[in-house]
This record gives structure tokens, C-alpha cells and sequence, in this order.
């Protein structure tokens, strides 16, 4: 599962490409949560055109499940209301990205939505 990690002044950015399962999307939750602040800094994910995520509501809801007790292992707090972004051009993995945002919304402290276009999610992902 290649995925890159990047730390920005105002944000992190992680991007995926090739087959995603929810064990590797755990994976890359532990590395993104060892980002410098990470608990308080917006994130930017993308998904390109070759990602293909095996996920469905079921493998959804272990991942939240999963992000959650990573939280915990970690201690961490994540600031209430932090932003994350989801962008993917397919029809797909749009959709996933969509059924995730609804299934986290009562579960995790940050804010996730939706997007296909990489500007429309930046220029939500950064307004105060």
C-alpha cells in the first residue's frame, strides 16, 4: 500500500494510491498520528486514480473502531472540530470516503468531508 506522509506549515497531507485495505489504512492512521501536532492540524487526504479501497460499511466501521483505540493507546486528544479532508476523483471510493463521514460523525472529534476536487478541499480544509 504506497502512501506518502507529508508535514505542511498549515497542514498534514497523506497520499494514497494502489489497493487499500482497512488493516492498511490503520497502518497509515499510526504513522500519520506521529505527526509533530497532528492532534490539531488539519489533514489533507487523497486518494488517486489508481486507489482502490476494499472497504465496505462493515470493514468502515472497524476502522473508526480502530482510529479510536489507536487514540486511546496513543493518549491522544484530537482537537474537536479539526478538519479532514477526503479527496478522490472515482465514483467508488467518492462514495466510501461519503459512508465514512456519515459513520464518524457521532464517533470522532474532527470533521470529515467529501471531496472530488483537490482545490475544493483545500480551500474548505484551510478557511477559518
Amino acid at each position: 500500500m504506497p502512501y506518502k506522509v507529508a508535514q505542511h506549515p498549515n497542514y498534514i497531507a497523506v497520499h494514497f494510491s494502489g489497493g487499500l485495505t482497512v488493516e492498511q489504512l490503520l497502518e497509515s492512521y499510526k504513522d500519520l498520528a506521529s505527526q509533530p501536532d497532528f492532534a490539531n492540524q488539519p489533514v489533507y487526504v487523497e486518494y488517486d486514480e489508481t486507489a482502490r479501497l476494499d472497504a465496505s460499511f462493515e470493514t468502515m466501521g472497524d476502522y473508526i473502531a480502530g482510529v479510536e483505540q489507536i487514540n486511546l493507546e496513543l493518549g491522544m486528544k484530537v482537537n474537536v472540530g479539526r478538519k479532514i479532508a477526503l479527496v478522490t476523483p472515482k465514483d467508488l471510493e467518492f462514495g466510501i470516503a461519503r459512508m465514512f463521514s456519515s459513520m464518524s460523525s457521532n464517533r470522532l472529534a474532527s470533521v470529515h468531508r467529501s471531496f472530488r476536487d483537490a482545490e475544493d478541499a483545500m480551500d474548505w480544509l484551510l478557511e477559518s
